[in-house]
């Protein structure tokens, strides 16, 4: 855990501060790099081998809770198992890295989100990986935002009415976020900049942290994905009132949305599929059938919708240009709240 101050920033090095003209080179290149197979190994692979979705981030939280779902749906479709193993280092950057080199005596298929992409690309400690170059991108599953969680000991009901009583408190709200560069952390800090400053954001490398901290009083409130949120934010007597995204959530029709109050503001993260495009072709098509099978049956639509993800369901066609667009509005995000030093 670790208290990163009581300002809207955090002090991203000089790296970060390109982030936005680096955005928007990869964008400038995407587009040819989707047609391009880079050095695909000749090690003979087969499209029978098991199937293995990598799961960023530790187990016990949303990308977790997603990936079980989807692996379950990618079973049905495809009639065979597939089983999902989380690699939770590297904050989520390491996941992405086991999928571009194509494994012996199995098939990866990633979980790709914004914030594993963005952050790795654009901070200190970057990915060794082209989002669009080394990964052909199979589909968007949806999006989910991130609940605002406030702990058991704050005795407002509504978003609004803790809003209103921030400013006579005697000191500082401590929130709890994920790591730099992430959705929540964004979200942490535009909600910091709402409060002129006082506001301390204590950073934790994984979500079961955050509760304990929560549940403890060390943070007031906490900044989680929706998914995970509906599940442990009652264990730890907590009460979901915003989500970060554009629009409610319809699992939760009656809590607020950040772009209701700021119009505008949208701090949400997305779900991708990809695979090597260094994996033979006729592995790749089995998975893309895969995922047409789900996407075309509904067969997780009803599920994924019941734990907060907004279902986009976007195939191979229309999945690399979303991606872009996530990928510039995540990094001006980032640009945005990383003032220089």
């Amino acid at each position: 855990m670790e208290l990163l101050g009581h300002t809207p920033g955090i002090a991203y090095n000089r790296r970060m501060k390109q982030g936005l003209l680096a955005a928007l080179v990869f964008v400038a290149s995407t587009t040819a790099a989707q047609n391009v197979d880079r050095n695909p190994d000749s090690t003979p692979r087969s499209a029978d081998w098991p199937i293995v979705l990598i799961v960023p981030f530790p187990p016990g939280g949303s990308a977790e809770r997603v990936g079980k779902l989807l692996g379950t749906a990618l079973e049905d479709a495809m009639k065979r198992p597939v089983v999902a193993r989380n690699i939770p280092s590297g904050a989520g950057v390491d996941a992405l890295s086991a999928v571009v080199i194509p494994a012996p005596g199995e098939i990866r298929l990633g979980y790709a989100t914004n914030t594993q992409i963005v952050p790795g690309i654009l901070t200190s400690r970057p990915a060794t990986y082209n989002p669009s170059e080394d990964f052909e991108w199979i589909g968007i599953v949806g999006t989910f935002g991130n609940a605002v969680v406030l702990g058991p000991n704050e005795r407002t009901t509504t978003f609004d009415q803790w809003l209103k009583a921030l400013p006579d408190r005697p000191r500082p709200i401590r929130i709890g976020a994920g790591a730099p560069g992430s959705m929540t952390m964004l979200a942490a800090q535009f909600l910091a900049s709402t409060l002129g400053g006082r506001a301390d954001i204590v950073s934790y490398s994984a979500a079961d942290i955050g509760y304990a901290t929560l549940r403890k009083g060390e943070v007031d409130v906490l900044i989680d994905g929706l998914p995970n949120a509906l599940e442990e934010a009652p264990r730890v007597g907590g009460r979901i009132v915003a989500v970060t995204s554009k629009d409610r959530a319809a699992v939760l029709p009656e809590v607020p949305a950040f772009g209701e109050r700021w119009p505008g503001e949208d701090y949400s993260v997305f779900i991708g599929l990809v695979v090597s495009r260094r994996e033979t072709e006729a592995i790749r098509s089995r998975l893309k059938s895969g995922w047409y099978g789900v996407n075309r049956a509904g067969l997780a639509r009803s599920e994924l919708t019941r734990i907060g993800v907004s279902y986009l369901g976007l195939d191979l066609d229309a999945a690399p240009a979303y991606m872009e667009r996530e990928f510039l509005r995540h990094a001006k995000l980032m640009t945005r709240f990383a003032p220089l030093h």
